[in-house]
């Protein structure tokens, strides 16, 4: 009987020690065009195109954004241009690094 309830007890301690805080991630996402577009990184493989606009509207993490030119991740007034080599990808000028956002397929 003491082995089981000893058992129960460990348990109980691994089951709480286990609990972690609901650490959430989120995808950075846009949406410009109609279209959604999500961020693939900084890269140096694309070179900035003609002014897209600007961010509108900086919505929740959680959110998906539903109009053109509101993000969950990119910063209100934030520019974006379409790249020269690609007319699916969106760049952001992120200092002297240019942040790529693809089309979802």
């Amino acid at each position: 009987m003491k082995k089981i309830l000893l058992a129960a007890c460990i348990c109980i301690v691994l089951a709480g020690c286990s609990q972690q805080e609901n650490n959430q991630s989120y995808a950075a996402l846009l949406m410009a065009d109609g279209k959604d577009y999500h961020a693939e990184g900084l890269s140096e493989e694309y070179s900035l195109g003609k002014e897209l606009g600007t961010i509108a509207n900086k919505v929740d993490a959680s959110v998906k954004p539903s109009q053109n030119f509101w993000s969950n991740y990119l910063d209100k007034g934030t520019v974006l241009f379409r790249a020269k080599e690609e007319e699916s990808v969106i760049l952001v000028k992120k200092g002297e690094k240019i942040e790529v956002f693809k089309a979802a397929e």
